[in-house]
């Protein structure tokens, strides 16, 4: 979520956005107290005539609480509203909800202006949930970066590349599991040029350290930690597939811009993405939890260098004509002129 309003503000729409964020890092009670002023900042734009719209960025749980509150402040002073949802979890959010959250969720979806859902599956949930909501499809998209970037088939140094939190909900375990019995059928030659970076942090890191070591695979798996923007550029290009075995998703960003360079790309066929990775053509979707589609997977893509080649010009070719960054903001441009209308 805070890639796309991080895009959105660095548009050429920017010198019309005042941005206000509502969440921040720290104790609760910092929390609390920062929460109120960006309510007293958004009370005291209310006022400001020239402030047409309020695009809401919201994912679920506490995300949804703090939003239902602006939501609320924008209906007092009359302004048109977009809701861009952003939560994989939103759907079991709701459904776990007790029947005062529910109402209010759907108070929210069907008092908007305008829902963006990530993409179709996500329309066809929202609208599940509240079937009076006007829910519209804005996929997420990505600066498309040059072709000299681009990865290369590379079977002497083949990096498999995972970007996410380490957490369970992301597939961390399964990922470990099924790249393990993949790198112990390879033979002892093969097994010095494959390698899986797992670049980010959470809550799973330290365990995963330990199965790394128990399983004999220091040599094969890198634990990156937190990377910068550089760094992950870095690795994409260096990489030769994606994997992304997660139990749900809205529609990843890392999915896209792996797809931008050209990657090959394994996923669980979760939340939208689908509409990104098109099985058997720029890649293999998935069951969640499948540790053998995994191994599979892997061992598919790194034994033909025809099928790699196959998979990268479409990963390419996908996302500059699907997801590049340009024509979002046009289709972001519509939305609001539209709101406006």
């Amino acid at each position: 979520m805070s890639t796309v309003v991080n895009q959105i503000l660095e548009s050429s729409l920017e010198k019309q956005i005042v941005y206000i964020p509502t969440h921040y890092n720290g104790n609760k009670v910092v929390k609390s107290f920062l929460f109120l002023m960006s309510i007293s900042k958004i009370v005291f734009w209310m006022f400001h005539k020239e402030l047409n719209i309020v695009h809401i960025h919201m994912s679920e749980k506490g995300s949804f609480f703090r939003k239902y509150i602006v939501f609320k402040i924008s209906k007092c002073f009359s302004k048109k509203i977009i809701l861009h949802t952003h939560g994989a979890d939103f759907e079991d959010f709701y459904l776990n909800s007790s029947s005062t959250v529910k109402n209010k969720i759907r108070k929210l979806l069907r008092g908007v202006d305008i829902v963006i859902a990530l993409g179709e599956k996500w329309k066809e949930k929202i609208f599940s949930i509240e079937k009076d909501s006007n829910v519209l499809v804005l996929r997420n998209a990505i600066s498309i970066p040059s072709a000299e970037n681009l990865s290369n088939y590379n079977s002497s140094q083949f990096n498999i590349l995972f970007l996410g939190v380490l957490i369970k909900r992301k597939g961390v375990y399964e990922l470990l599991e099924g790249f393990k019995q993949f790198v112990n059928d390879l033979s002892e030659n093969e097994k010095k040029n494959v390698s899986l970076v797992m670049a980010g942090s959470g809550e799973e890191e330290a365990f995963l350290k330990q199965l790394i070591g128990e399983y004999n695979l220091e040599g094969n798996v890198k634990l990156t930690g937190w990377i910068n923007t550089q760094e992950k550029e870095r690795l994409l290009s260096q990489s030769q597939l994606f994997i992304l075995p997660s139990y749900n998703e809205g529609l990843p960003m890392a999915i896209l811009e792996a797809m931008s360079y050209g990657l090959p790309i394994v996923s669980t066929d979760v939340g939208s993405v689908d509409e990104a990775v098109h099985h058997h053509q720029n890649g293999y979707l998935i069951e969640k939890k499948d540790i053998v589609a995994i191994y599979d997977s892997l061992n598919q893509i790194y034994r033909s260098n025809s099928l790699w080649n196959t998979f990268s010009d479409n990963s390419r070719y996908l996302a500059e004509k699907e997801f590049d960054l340009n024509n979002y903001y046009k289709n972001l441009r519509q939305i609001y002129l539209s709101v406006l209308k």
